[in-house]
C-alpha cells in the first residue's frame, strides 16, 4: 500500500506541473529560437503589469501576439494571455466592473476566469477585491498536495477600469501589427 501511495505522489507531481496548457506564445518562443520580441507598451495599475507583445520569427517572418502579465516592479511573471484570449479578459473585466456597481443580494458573489496558462482573474464582490494571480501546486514526498497563489495585492476597481481600457487599446494595436498594417 505504501508503494502505491508513493507512486501516486510521483504521478500527481507530474500532473500538477501539466495542469495548464502552454499558450501559443510560450509554444512559439520554445520552438522558434531566432526571434525578436517587441513590447508595444506597458499597462501598469496598482501592482499589476500587462505588456502587450509581438514576437517575430526572424527567419520566416511569422508573427504572434500576446500579453505578458506580471506583478509588482519585480517583474515576476504570472504568465501569458494569448491574443485570442484578450476578448475573454475584456469580458471578465466588464463583468467585474458591472458587478462592482450592483447592490449585492447574496452573501458570497465572485467572478473567476482562468487563462490557458493558469493566470486567474478573481473578483470577490462582497469584499470588493480584485486579484490577478497564478495557481501553483506542489506535492511533497509523502503525496501531500499543497495549493498556493502568486498574486497581486488587491487591485482597486478604478485600476480595473483603466486596465480594461488600456487592454482594449493594446488589442487594437496588436491586431494591426499582426495583420501587417
Amino acid at each position: 500500500m505504501f508503494f502505491m501511495g508513493n507512486a501516486w505522489a510521483q504521478n500527481s507531481a507530474v500532473e500538477a506541473a501539466q495542469e495548464y496548457k502552454e499558450t501559443k506564445v510560450e509554444q512559439f518562443l520554445k520552438t522558434n529560437h531566432f526571434t525578436k520580441v517587441e513590447q508595444i507598451y506597458t499597462i501598469k495599475q496598482d501592482n499589476f503589469v500587462m505588456e502587450p507583445l509581438v514576437i517575430t520569427n526572424l527567419l520566416t517572418g511569422e508573427k504572434i501576439a500576446g500579453v505578458l502579465t506580471s506583478y509588482d516592479d519585480t517583474g515576476a511573471s504570472l504568465g501569458y494571455y494569448d491574443f485570442d484570449e484578450i476578448d475573454d479578459v475584456l469580458k471578465v473585466l466588464d463583468q467585474i466592473l458591472a458587478l462592482s456597481k450592483e447592490k449585492l443580494t447574496y452573501k458570497k458573489t465572485f467572478v473567476s476566469w482562468t487563462s490557458k496558462s493558469g493566470v486567474q482573474i478573481y473578483y470577490d464582490a462582497a469584499k470588493k477585491e480584485t486579484f490577478f494571480r497564478k495557481k501553483w501546486h506542489y506535492t511533497n514526498q509523502y503525496g501531500v498536495r499543497t495549493v498556493y497563489y502568486q498574486s497581486t495585492d488587491d487591485t482597486n476597481i478604478g485600476a480595473v477600469d483603466k486596465i480594461r481600457k488600456d487592454l482594449q487599446h493594446a488589442k487594437t494595436l496588436l491586431e494591426g501589427i499582426v495583420a501587417g498594417k
